[in-house]
Formats: C-alpha cells, sequence, structure tokens
C-alpha cells in the first residue's frame, strides 16, 4: 500500500509556544515598519512646501487637498510632490 503524503513528509519541529520562522515575520514586519515611518517623515510639511511655493497659506492647501475647496493649480502641485516622494522612496 502507497504512503499518504502526509506520512512520508518531513515537518520541521516546532518549539513550545512559538510557530516556525517567527522571528523572520517579526524582523519582517519591523523593516516594514521602519520603512512606512521614514515615508511618512517625507511627507511631513508638505503642505507648508507647497503653500510656500504657491504663495497661499497651508491651511488652504489642506482644505484642497481634503477636497474642501478647488484649486487645479494646487492639487497639480500637490500629486507633483507626493510622486516625487513616492518615486525616490522604493
Amino acid at each position: 500500500m502507497a504512503k499518504l503524503l502526509w506520512e512520508s513528509a518531513s515537518f520541521p519541529e516546532r518549539r513550545k509556544g512559538r510557530s516556525v520562522g517567527s522571528n523572520a515575520k517579526k524582523s519582517k514586519h519591523k523593516l516594514n515598519e521602519q520603512h512606512l515611518l521614514r515615508i511618512h517623515k517625507l511627507h511631513l510639511g508638505l503642505y507648508a512646501r507647497v503653500a510656500e511655493d504657491l504663495g497661499v497659506s497651508p491651511s488652504y492647501v489642506s482644505l484642497v487637498a481634503n477636497g474642501m475647496r478647488s484649486s487645479d493649480r494646487i492639487r497639480q502641485v500637490l500629486v507633483q510632490q507626493i510622486a516625487r516622494i513616492h518615486n525616490g522612496v522604493r
């Protein structure tokens, strides 16, 4: 009679209370968190930079970004700045 697949498979030993590879998962998660925080820091001051470039207030840039006001020029510069940030971070 042929052996079932699971009978012939070798399984890694499991430690009590921990799954195999949990340290690798934690390390990958930590690297992902660090990457996201680094990207977030690049966004800090974005509205202020756009406002200064265009000669408007940061609060107005925020209103445009949140859809409460309309300005094609501000929206265009915001999109360019965000694309520049994301293209530089990989």
